[in-house]
């Protein structure tokens, strides 16, 4: 079985390939410096040009992945799905943000569909895969749990500030193999 994974980011999405519950590629999608996310003028939301390319260059990647032909098959692409737990004026982060992470999962969805992708996506909560572990825990547990060409695999990905993304991204995909079986 063959999965890919996406976590979204407003300012880094990161992804992720399992072949069995090997981890076998991933990457971290950024948007340009001409399309880094900033405010658009006047306005109080973020640039749309911004939101834009993530969804493409992501869509562009996953599409890449699915259509190898010496692979197996990929079975599921599954999303990170975001969601506010509690009560949201308690929370450091501006829980409309998490609108911003949907829209990025629709986006990138739309491209894959107009590509004539039409494998099951899943949408997994963040909860179910985290068990509310927080992040530097559940991260520190999942890189110690995988192999020495797993953690280059993650290694890899540049700059080391975003590399979260991806850690997330392949982590959950590690829980999403061990769910499907």
């Amino acid at each position: 079985m063959r999965i890919l994974t996406v976590d979204p980011g407003i300012r880094a999405t990161g992804l992720a390939e399992h072949t069995g519950r090997k981890l076998t590629k991933a990457e971290l999608i950024r948007p340009t410096d001409s399309t880094r996310y900033a405010p658009s003028p006047g306005f109080d939301g973020p640039d749309l040009p911004a939101i834009e390319a993530v969804c493409e260059l992501a869509a562009q990647w996953l599409i890449w992945r699915v259509r190898l032909l010496d692979y197996p098959p990929v079975s599921v692409i599954a999303f990170e799905w975001p969601t506010v737990y509690g009560d949201a004026s308690e929370r450091e982060e501006d829980p409309n943000d998490l609108l911003l992470l949907t829209a990025i999962n629709l986006g990138i969805l739309g491209h894959l569909r107009q590509a004539g992708i039409t494998l099951p996506a899943r949408l997994v909560l963040a909860r179910l895969w985290t068990k509310g572990t927080p992040k530097r825990i559940r991260q520190a547990r999942y890189l110690s749990k995988i192999t020495p060409a797993e953690k280059a695999i993650l290694d890899a990905i540049k700059p080391a500030g975003l590399r979260h993304n991806t850690i997330d991204a392949a982590n959950m995909g590690r829980v999403v193999t061990d769910a499907l079986g």
